[in-house]
């Protein structure tokens, strides 16, 4: 409350209220605590998944809000409930709550309860546009947030640049127990496949270096998992994993970045409130160039699976040293395997040279029998 009352000295700030999971049992005290004060007036504390829309269709008296609020829980998609503008509606990362009417959320700010952890980074990350302030239980220090967002969302936008490049994109399943993780797989590979790229799908469960370095033909990752560790700092991987909005962003000439960021993918799925169809004909865009960030140079050209064109002619290509023919775009993993000088545990049997066996040195590393030096001592 001392920490509370000192980052906000004034009483008519509006002040949205976050925890980690595991203070979750004592904000209804902290809660009564600030209505004890009778100072602060604006101050709500967001809830738990589904509690606070239950508090909502109870204070609810208009018909037509309860209608949406009916057509809102019987979704076909089985998503958790929008984001309404209209009746002051949000859930991002299983915690709710109701902003009051002629209010926008750019007027509140965020006060975070809890450690450094995923949660906060994600929370600034989708409200990017509110000022955040912590307080750590455990070392009962307040701050507000010096991290900057905004550079953070540039370092994000870098890595849509790199998987615009990608020719060949790997969808790595993180999660088996998030609701829907199939629709948006079926989603991705559709959306991959109309942008011209060749997709290859992997089941592994915590991500690290070496596993991901086993396949350095795909060209970039893209991680499905929950929203609290879909964002990935792939600085020390040798190649990028980006969310499915990022790959959205980089797929899809209809989804456009606004600043505006999405982590959980239910929300891109049909029938969400920001989802956008995908593009079934691309013929149209082959008259717009697309020119690469990163080597300023034009990418392929976006294909749709309608498309009946021709294949491209082979009559001028290149040689490698084995003197088979190979091709600019590697695109395929088989392709790219039959380019590598290794090409892992191999046996050659009849291809490598029978030799005699022959005696090897003597003695210790620090000296074998047959060097001067040792001769000389002894």
């Amino acid at each position: 409350m001392e920490q509370f009352q000192q980052m906000f000295p004034d009483p008519e700030v509006k002040v949205l209220v976050f925890c980690d999971v595991m203070y979750s049992h004592c904000m209804d005290e902290l809660e009564s605590s600030i209505q004890c004060l009778c100072l602060y007036s604006n101050v709500i504390f967001t809830k738990l998944m589904h509690s606070a829309f239950e508090d909502y269709a109870k204070d609810t008296t208009s018909d037509k809000a309860q209608k949406n609020c009916d057509d809102e829980t019987t979704d076909d998609n089985n998503q958790d409930l929008p984001q309404n503008s209209e009746t002051g509606y949000y859930c991002k990362f299983g915690r709710e709550f109701r902003l009051p009417e002629n209010t926008e959320l750019e007027e509140w700010s965020m006060f975070y309860i809890g450690s450094q952890s995923l949660c906060l980074t994600n929370l600034m990350m989708s409200y990017n546009k509110c000022q955040f302030y912590s307080y750590d239980p455990c070392t009962n220090i307040g701050r507000q947030e010096t991290l900057n967002v905004n550079k953070a969302l540039m370092k994000r936008y870098y890595m849509i640049q790199r998987a615009k490049d990608a020719q060949v994109v790997g969808i790595v399943v993180g999660t088996l127990g998030v609701a829907d993780y199939l629709q948006i797989i079926e989603r991705l590979k559709k959306m991959i496949k109309l942008a011209g790229k060749k997709s290859y799908l992997f089941v592994m469960g915590k991500l690290n270096v070496a596993k991901m370095a086993n396949f350095m033909e795909v060209d970039a990752f893209v991680l499905v998992a929950c929203p609290e560790n879909s964002l990935i700092d792939s600085k020390e991987f040798f190649k990028p994993i980006v969310t499915p909005f990022e790959m959205e962003l980089a797929c899809l000439r209809t989804r456009e970045w606004t600043g505006d960021y999405i982590t959980d993918f239910r929300e891109l799925l049909p029938g969400a409130s920001v989802s956008v169809e995908l593009e079934e004909d691309a013929n149209d865009c082959n008259e717009v160039p697309d020119v690469s960030l990163i080597t300023g140079h034009l990418r392929p050209a976006f294909r749709s699976p309608s498309d009946t064109a021709e294949p491209l002619s082979s009559s001028l290509v290149e040689r490698n040293e084995e003197t088979t023919l190979s091709t600019q775009n590697r695109i395929t993993s088989a392709e790219f395997l039959a380019s590598r000088s290794w090409k892992g545990l191999e046996q050659n049997l009849g291809e490598t040279p029978v030799t005699k066996a022959v005696e090897g040195k003597e003695g210790i590393a620090a000296g074998y029998t047959d060097e001067r030096g040792l001769e000389k001592n002894s």
